[in-house]
């Protein structure tokens, strides 16, 4: 189990390749995640994330004002290591699983159209 998805053998389909990696590897898996993921899980997780992202927002601010600037540095580089793992491994999947191409392309403008430089 990896991140909660299963690991799939898939050895057998990836020899008949010619990349030749998969000729020297003895056993090839790959993730194969779910086709959905209910709306309660990702509504609960995008709650989770916000949160994560209020508490290193407030945890940036403390630490102009912070007697114990090194305590703050860790606890903000914990939150950010779990933050950041959080959101590739179980957030992005979760939406490349459910939005077509079309869907995510179109998401990809938005989010580049609201960066602030």
């Amino acid at each position: 189990l990896r991140f909660g998805l299963d690991l799939i053998d898939v050895t057998d389909i990836v020899k008949k390749s010619d990349f030749q990696v998969f000729n020297k590897t003895e056993t090839i898996k790959c993730i194969n995640p779910p086709d959905k993921f209910s709306r309660n899980e990702i509504d609960n997780l995008i709650e989770e994330i916000i949160i994560e992202h209020k508490k290193i927002k407030l945890l940036i601010n403390q630490l102009e004002s912070d007697e114990d600037v090194e305590s703050t540095l860790d606890e903000l580089g914990r939150i950010l290591e779990s933050h950041i793992r959080k959101e590739e491994r179980d957030l992005f999947m979760k939406i490349q699983a459910i939005l077509t191409k079309d869907e995510l392309t179109t998401l990809e403008k938005q989010l580049i159209g609201t960066r602030q430089l």
